[in-house]
């Protein structure tokens, strides 16, 4: 199927190198440790490694090293829904804080940022209070792996 130089299969074998990136980063290696402490600079890695092959195509366009970056870039498009699918799966499903069934609810499994948003108030206290009220003494309130 590549060897007739289909452009679509190219591009969903490109993308598909990407989920498999993604996959592979979060089982490899930040599934394991305390990533949390990093996120700014992970983040800023990150979007580096993502907008440099999108403006270094725009740059390069029409030759060899154009048609690299445009594969680099098609592996990033690949990459992050590949990485945000596995952490989603697993922390929902496979954490061990989901299988010990710890109460609370379902997007504190998933991420942290929505405790930044209900604390917007600086009324922390009251919030952990109304979960604590709703589920108990020990309630999962967020990730940090």
């Amino acid at each position: 199927m590549l060897a007739t130089g289909d452009p679509w299969a190219r591009e969903g074998l490109m993308c598909g190198i990407g989920v498999l990136a993604g996959l592979l980063m979060h089982h490899g290696l930040l599934i394991h440790g305390e990533w949390h402490v990093w996120a700014p600079r992970i983040f800023l890695y990150h979007l580096a490694v993502f907008i440099c092959p999108l403006l270094s195509k725009i740059v390069f366009q029409g030759s060899a090293v154009g048609q690299l970056f445009n594969n680099l870039a098609l592996i990033g498009y690949g990459y992050l829904p590949g990485l945000l699918s596995s952490i989603i799966i697993y922390r929902l499903f496979f954490h061990r804080l989901s299988k010990a069934g710890f109460p609370g609810p379902v997007y504190t499994r998933v991420s942290k940022l929505w405790h930044l948003w209900a604390c917007r108030t600086a009324q922390n206290h009251l919030v952990l209070d109304a979960l604590q009220a709703k589920y108990g003494d020990f309630v999962r309130t967020g990730e940090t792996s």
